[in-house]
């Protein structure tokens, strides 16, 4: 029969000793070291390191933000100790669901849900929601161009922020026919130059540069929330 030693071995760092065995419910991280004598009478010892966090609280500075469809939005909850994992629900448009703070590109309306754990073993939840918003400045349509094939602004053509798709385009002359037209795709972000040819006019109407002048549009689009709007207004051809 061995006698263990432990410390300490006084409360209230610990409730029982029953042998080998101690029983602690310890308030703060401490050690406890436990002594007996080896097989052949040589004092053996052990440090047992317990180490307590206090109760993990994850909060949100607030429980609803409004935001411009189309921009990122970092996701920085507060949380009280040290996590071990996070899971973000629900993942629809998070760089990384199991990450602490996420970014979210935000298209419509969501509220979403960290469940984090310590890494002491508690466990918080926090919500927040989002209210997607869309404005008629996210979208951006020059008043000139110039198709001369140097390279620089030889194309008209929608950009934009937040817009999910551009439902109809449509340029005319002032005899009111349509000399470009575009319907169902998804514009390049605002200040994109690298410009997909196949959604832009290049300038051209029936196989030839069309005249010097002012040109009159139309552009719907629809954000992605389901807003939508129509845009019109004149641009000037200038060879």
């Amino acid at each position: 029969f061995r006698n263990f030693n432990w410390t300490p071995n006084v409360k209230p760092f610990i409730d029982t000793i029953i042998g080998s065995t101690l029983y602690a419910t310890p308030q703060s991280t401490i050690t406890y070291n436990v002594s007996t004598s080896g097989c052949n009478g040589t004092l053996v010892s052990q440090s047992v390191p317990i180490a307590v966090g206090d109760t993990l609280h994850v909060a949100f500075g607030a429980d609803t933000v409004r935001l411009q469809g189309g921009v990122q939005y970092h996701l920085t909850p507060s949380y009280s100790d040290e996590t071990k994992s996070t899971i973000w629900t629900p993942a629809d448009n998070l760089d990384n669901a199991f990450v602490p703070n996420p970014t979210a590109t935000i298209k419509n309306n969501v509220c979403y849900e960290v469940a984090a754990t310590s890494i002491y073993g508690c466990k918080d939840t926090a919500n927040i929601c989002i209210v997607a918003f869309c404005e008629a400045s996210q979208v951006f349509i020059p008043n000139t161009f110039t198709p001369n094939s140097d390279g620089v602004n030889d194309y008209f053509y929608v950009t934009a922020t937040g817009i999910e798709k551009v439902t109809s385009f449509r340029v005319f002359n002032r005899w009111g026919q349509v000399v470009f037209e575009r319907a169902g795709f998804t514009p390049p972000p605002y200040g994109s130059t690298a410009v997909n040819t196949t959604l832009a006019w290049d300038g051209k109407f029936k196989g030839s540069i069309a005249p010097t002048d002012t040109y009159v549009y139309t552009c719907e689009v629809m954000c992605g929330n389901g807003t939508k709007f129509v845009y019109t207004g004149s641009v000037t051809l200038i060879k």
